[in-house]
C-alpha cells in the first residue's frame, strides 16, 4: 500500500518536425506534476451510516432515493415534482418526507443549502473526481476543538453550506 502524500504523474510530448532538407528533428518535453492520492477508503452501506447516527430504519429508504438525484456538486434539489415522486416510490407521505429529512439535517447526513436545495456530507457521500470531493470537504466542515475544566478534549465538528458561513 502507497502511504505517500502525492504521486508523481510525469507528461512526456514528443514534437517532430520535418526540416528543409526533408529530415525528421524531434524534440521531446517532459512535465513533472505532483498529485495528491486518493486516500484508503472503505466501502461503507447506508444502513451502517443510519446505525451510526442512530436514526430509524425507515432513513435507509429516504437516503437511497435522495441518492438518485445528487449532482457532481453533491447537492439535492428537491422539488415538488421530485419529493411526490420519492414519496409514490417509497409508500409515503410528504410529512414523512419532510420528518425523515429534518432527521437527516440534524444527524448531519446532510445540510441544508437553500429551500429544497440539500448537501450531502462529503465525508460520508461523493459523486465526481477526488480533486472536487476533497474541495468539498475543506469548503464544508467546521472543526471546533474546545478544552473542559479538567483538560478534557472536545472535539465537535459541524456540516455547513455556504449560506450558513457568510
Amino acid at each position: 500500500m502507497n502511504t505517500n502524500a502525492e504521486k508523481k504523474l510525469i507528461r512526456e510530448h514528443v514534437k517532430t518536425k520535418v526540416n528543409k532538407n526533408g529530415r525528421y528533428l524531434s524534440e521531446a518535453t517532459s512535465q513533472t506534476f505532483l498529485v495528491p492520492n486518493e486516500p484508503t477508503y472503505v466501502k461503507v452501506y447506508i444502513e451502517d451510516i443510519i446505525k451510526l447516527k442512530c436514526l430509524p430504519k425507515g432513513n435507509s429508504s429516504v437516503l437511497y432515493e435522495l441518492i438518485r438525484y445528487v449532482d457532481y456538486q453533491n447537492e439535492i434539489h428537491l422539488n415538488p415534482i421530485i419529493k411526490k415522486r420519492i414519496c409514490e416510490r417509497l409508500g409515503i407521505n410528504p410529512n414523512s418526507l419532510n420528518n425523515a429529512l429534518t432527521k437527516l439535517i440534524k444527524s448531519q447526513v446532510i445540510s441544508r443549502i437553500d429551500r429544497g436545495s440539500f448537501l450531502l456530507n462529503p465525508y460520508l457521500f461523493a459523486k465526481g473526481k477526488w480533486s472536487d470531493i476533497r474541495r468539498l470537504r475543506e469548503q464544508y466542515l467546521t472543526l471546533s476543538i474546545r478544552y473542559k475544566g479538567n483538560g478534557k478534549k472536545i472535539l465537535s465538528s459541524k456540516l455547513e453550506s455556504i449560506s450558513e458561513q457568510t
